[in-house]
Parts: structure tokens; sequence; C-alpha cells
């Protein structure tokens, strides 16, 4: 009897060690499975971060040459509006003192610059 335990017990650790080596080397195929797939993955991902990575920097340096040409076109707007600004000053002084010299005068002076004259 004993050498009928002494054979079970062989057997059955032969059948346990078999199971236990057949699961490992599934599991060890699943992993390399899973590297192989990471790695395919993290190679498109690699791809796909660059592409979007190009895209962006197109579209930034597109936004920064328009940038660029609006404030260009502000600092030329800055300067024109500065210098109607004078050219506006110099005429509405001049139209108060043509006013002042000219006390009877009949000019209709526009409504639009009456409070322009009076504040300069």
């Amino acid at each position: 009897m004993s050498a009928l335990l002494t054979v079970l017990g062989t057997v059955t650790v032969a059948v346990v060690g078999g199971l236990f080596t057949l699961f490992g080397q599934r599991i060890s195929a699943k992993s390399q499975e899973k590297s192989a797939e990471v790695s395919t993955r993290a190679e498109e991902w690699s791809k796909l971060l660059a592409e979007t990575k190009a895209y962006a920097d197109e579209r930034l340096t597109d936004q920064q040459q328009q940038i660029d040409e609006l404030q260009a076109d502000m600092r030329t707007v800055k300067q024109q509006l500065a210098d109607l600004k004078a050219r506006y000053r110099a005429a509405l002084e001049t139209i108060r003192r043509w006013l002042r010299d000219h006390p009877n005068h009949r000019l209709e002076i526009p409504e639009e610059i009456r409070d322009d004259l009076k504040n300069l």
C-alpha cells in the first residue's frame, strides 16, 4: 500500500507539475503577446503624436504670422490715427483763430465740431 501511495503521490506531483508548467507557458505566451502589442501600439502612438505635433506646429506658425501681420496693421492704424488727431487739432485751432479774428462771420459751424472748438 505504501508503494501504491508513493506511485500515486509521484503521479499526482507529475500531473500538478505538468499543469503548472502549461499554465506558466500560457501566461508567458500571453505576456509576450501583450508585450508585442504594447510595442506595436507604442510605435503607432509615437507616429500619431509626431503627426499631431507637426500639424500643431504648422497651425502655430500660421497663427503667429497672422498675429505679426495684425500687429503691423495695428501699428499703422495707430500712426494714422495719431496723424489724423494732430491734423484735426491743427484744423480746429485754425478755425478757432479765424472765428476769433472775424467775430461778425456768417460761417455755420457743423454740430459735430462745435464742442471740440469750445474745448480747445
